[in-house]
């Protein structure tokens, strides 16, 4: 079959892709960046699903819609998108339109008189009401549709089980007693329909387990390869996927705004005001309920280009960091930054007027951290308003340790930022390991001095001179500090 994919770049819309090329259908994406598109299989033709026309759509047994709208204030685009594919396809009885659609419009209860709607909170009303009332569009429409619910819960790092059940007008559960479906498995399951057609001018929605073994593991016993790890990305907590379906508003002090809308748990696009969409990876961890370490890296980008935000929901503020690595021919594992404070914009509130910002807070003070539960330690002595030292260990031989310290010192570059109470960002570059030959990166490290935790980043060339760019967390405990912790610097401008 000729089957047309409307957001072959995304997570959904890409996993429906997948399926259907290994199974030997003949697939275009149709996408805004083709460069997102990850399967080369797919034919892919640049074009946003507003400019669709007849023409475009004619020549395909079947049209599939992933299209998503996630930033506050746009959520009415969905209907836009479900009126201009109707229009395209009025004249197309042949042609059929399946719709990655929402679990909002199902109902709840037998007579048929609450829906799922009535369980999200109405501040996040937005996306799946408009996707409801697109709905309803369709059901008026004369086109040879399919709309394909989710489960209430779509989990996008759920493994691909190869097993689902079939609903249709309806919210039920799996046999784990959960409205749940995972990306693979619903993508499994879109697939299905287009090569069986069983849900024809109807809508049908579907359940997956999460414990099941995927179909690939089930009978046969494998043996799993070793686990590779980079520096200190061991040690650290799993990732955060709760920002996954979120979007935020994000307005700069140098200028730049713009839309940040995390797709899922792993990708996140952003759409600057007058500038161009891009999709990115992203990992994710938090130092407190509502703080958030976001962190990705550009592809493709020269130099090569890192990206940290701390995203603080309380004060609705955010602390961009930006990494670059590349820049001098030099010292060609140079790492330099920029650190670029905003705020996130609400609808109806006011934009906030305080930033985060610089302090001197925490010098004179000294915290160990740990990384795991074995000897794996650091000490940061904030010394200084713009340094951070690492001291040798207490160990060390004290008749040589002020000589070593001073010959071969761990004095580098640092930006102390407040967050807020108890909260505060570290980041450091380690230039001047890398002037004297060795290999430094920028270390970013937010952290909770009240319950002594803290979540980082490391962006910049690894030991093995590979680049490297991975997220970190560790425990930490006050300790003394000594005379030689404070001496002055010679690094110190």
């Amino acid at each position: 079959m000729k089957v047309a994919i409307i957001g072959a770049s995304g997570r959904v819309g890409g996993l429906v892709a997948d399926e259907l090329v290994s199974r030997g259908h003949e697939v275009t994406g149709f996408v805004i960046d083709p460069e997102n598109v990850r399967n080369d299989q797919i034919k892919v033709v640049e074009k946003n699903v507003f400019t669709l026309t007849k023409e475009d759509l004619q020549d395909f047994d079947a049209v599939v819609t992933a299209f998503g709208q996630f930033t506050p204030g746009l959520g009415f685009q969905h209907q836009t998108a479900m009126m201009t594919l109707i229009n395209a396809m009025k004249d197309l009885p042949d042609v059929r339109l399946l719709v990655v659609g929402g679990a909002a419009s199902l109902f709840t209860d037998e007579a048929k008189e609450h829906r799922a709607l009535e369980r999200i909170p109405e501040k996040f009303h937005e996306v799946p009401s408009n996707m409801f009332e697109a709905f309803k569009m369709l059901e008026k429409s004369d086109l040879k549709w399919t709309y394909f619910s989710p489960a209430f819960t779509f989990d996008p790092k759920g493994t691909r089980t190869g097993k689902y059940k079939l609903g249709t007008d309806f919210i039920f559960n799996n046999d784990e007693g959960e409205s749940y479906i995972s990306y693979a498995d619903y993508a499994l399951a879109m697939a299905d329909e287009i090569e069986n057609g069983n849900f024809i001018r109807r809508r049908f929605t579907a359940v997956s387990n999460k414990n099941d073994a995927p179909e690939e593991l089930a009978s046969t016993k494998k043996e799993f390869p070793d686990v590779e790890f980079e520096g200190l990305s061991m040690y650290r907590a799993p990732s955060v996927l709760e920002l996954s379906g979120k979007s935020y508003y994000l307005i700069m002090d140098d200028g730049t705004e713009g839309s940040l809308i995390f797709n899922s748990g792993e990708i996140v696009t952003w759409i600057p005001i007058g500038g161009t969409a891009r999709a990115d990876r992203y990992d994710c961890l938090k130092v407190d309920e509502d703080t958030y370490l976001v962190n990705l890296e550009v592809a493709d980008a020269k130099p090569r280009t890192g990206v940290s935000l701390v995203l603080d929901l309380e004060q609705r503020l955010v602390t961009a960091v930006i990494a670059h690595s590349g820049t001098s021919r030099r010292f060609p594992s140079l790492v330099t930054n920029e650190i670029v404070f905003g705020a996130i914009k609400m609808d109806g509130r006011p934009l906030p007027k305080k930033r985060h910002g610089f302090t001197s807070d925490l010098v004179g003070s000294r915290i160990k951290w740990r990384y795991n539960s074995v000897p794996m330690a650091v000490t940061h002595v904030y010394f200084d308003a713009n340094y951070i030292r690492v001291p040798l260990p207490p160990k060390t031989d004290q008749s040589d340790r002020a000589k070593a310290m001073r010959e071969n010192p761990y004095d580098e570059r640092c930006y102390y930022i407040k967050i807020k109470k108890n909260i505060y960002l570290i980041s450091f570059l380690e230039s001047n390991m890398t002037y004297r030959g060795r290999t430094g990166n920028n270390m970013l490290v937010l952290m909770d001095i009240s319950r002594l935790h803290d979540v980082g980043r490391s962006f910049g060339l690894g030991g093995t001179g590979l680049p490297e760019n991975y997220m970190f967390s560790a425990i930490g405990s006050w300790v003394d500090a000594e005379e030689e912790d404070f001496r002055e610097s010679k690094y110190r401008v």
